[in-house]
């Protein structure tokens, strides 16, 4: 199995400087970030775009997917201004990775504000407030799908956060519920396990559940309170790496170990430990 990582490990840096970095230091196999900072749509030329992959393919680069814009965006915002907008980020963000050569785009199904079931009228209550979040979440998909069709990428939906009430979303179930009901190949699932962990749900069985949907991870550790996008096996661990590696080979699994781990003040000293994992996790590779 492949070892990838975000360039998101390098967010301080320009992506050029992050894909220079990453791919001398043997990576091959990447993500791109692409929110508030590098890929990022709204602060990305268009024009750049044919540089960075002539650049990338100097560098012998491989790029799996494009983590679409999600800060202050919201595909399923129930205002349809924002929603509009939102999904309207999301498709350039689809056109850049098509350019790119990126087989998967990582889409969040919606923020916290416009998914999360709590006591309260302005967000829906119980079961009737998860149908409507779902209805809204489908609508957004239906244009998205057609899109990445005709743009010949994934959709790849990743499981969110849930801490404070029912998220619809947070758990894989959601998901394979959603693409079920649209019954379209332009779907799949980015399993992050911190956020699983986070939010109290089985991540092996979550790895199960999504099955053959299951296109990519992002793989990172926490303390099972703060999405800190640790690295694996840096720390005392939530998650079992072992174990989660071969649960992911025993569903067929065929995509890149991608990691998502933050890198902070010292991202050389993350982006050498990613690399480590080589030798720390059998079966690894670059």
């Amino acid at each position: 199995m492949r070892l990838g990582i975000s360039t998101w490990v390098y967010a301080k840096y320009r992506i050029e400087d992050s894909l220079r970095r990453l791919a001398g230091m043997g990576f091959k196999v990447l993500e791109l970030w692409a929110d508030q900072v590098q890929l990022d749509p709204r602060v990305f030329p268009e024009d750049s775009l044919d540089d960075l992959k002539k650049l990338s393919e100097d560098l012998g680069l491989t790029f799996q997917s494009l983590h679409a814009p999600f800060s202050g965006l919201d595909v399923a915002s129930p205002y349809d201004a924002k929603r509009d907008n939102s999904i309207q980020w999301v498709l350039r963000a689809f056109e850049y990775a098509s350019r790119l050569g990126c087989a998967f785009v990582v889409v969040h199904p919606g923020s916290a504000e416009s998914m999360v079931m709590v006591e309260g009228k302005e967000k829906g209550r119980g079961e009737e407030g998860i149908l409507e979040a779902k209805e809204r979440l489908s609508k957004a998909l239906e244009y998205l799908g057609r899109e990445a069709w005709r743009l010949n990428i994934k959709v790849l939906l990743e499981n969110m956060t849930q801490r404070n009430g029912r998220r619809y979303g947070s758990r894989i179930s959601d998901l394979v519920e959603v693409i079920d009901a649209l019954g379209k190949e332009e779907f799949g699932i980015c399993l992050d396990p911190g956020h699983t962990v986070i939010s109290r749900l089985d991540v092996y069985d979550e790895l199960r559940m999504a099955s053959e949907l299951l296109l990519s991870i992002h793989a990172n550790d926490n303390d099972g309170l703060k999405d800190l996008h640790l690295l694996p096996m840096e720390r005392e661990a939530s998650i079992n790496w072992l174990r989660f590696l071969k649960v992911l080979r025993s569903i067929g699994y065929k995509g890149a170990f991608m990691l998502e781990v933050y890198g902070g003040d010292n991202p050389d000293r993350i982006a050498e430990g990613a690399r480590a994992l080589c030798e720390r996790l059998p079966g690894l590779e670059l």
